[in-house]
């Protein structure tokens, strides 16, 4: 699912299941993965990684890391005002798109609380 937002301020990030190709990916290069010094259980689930550390790490807020918690197998890209959702290896049925899309939503409300309140995503 892609939402755009325009009230939405992210920074580049990608936040994906820990998983052995993923290791990999890591170990071979890719994108490091900032690891959050009081989440163990979010870091034993996820790889999060992206551009500017520091601002990645302001956005994941307590509130936002219980949030993923909830969500294990998610993967989640976001950049400015734009977010994609997805898991890995399942294609939604026709049926799943409200659920989806609620859920995208829902990510989208946790990660603009670390800003300004506004109005729900469309």
């Amino acid at each position: 699912v892609h939402v755009r937002w325009p009230l939405l301020r992210l920074p580049s990030f990608l936040l994906g299941p820990k998983s052995s190709l993923a290791k990999l990916g890591q170990v071979l290069g890719a994108a490091p993965d900032i690891n959050l010094a009081s989440a163990p259980v979010f870091n034993s689930m996820f790889l999060l990684g992206g551009g500017n550390e520091t601002v990645i790490r302001q956005l994941f807020t307590p509130a936002v890391i219980r949030h993923f918690e909830q969500l294990p197998g998610i993967s989640v890209g976001g950049s400015e005002d734009a977010l994609v959702v997805y898991r890995d290896r399942t294609l939604a049925k026709p049926n799943d798109f409200p659920e989806r899309l609620a859920e995208a939503r829902a990510i989208a409300l946790a990660l603009s609380a670390t800003s300004s309140p506004s109005p729900a995503p469309a």
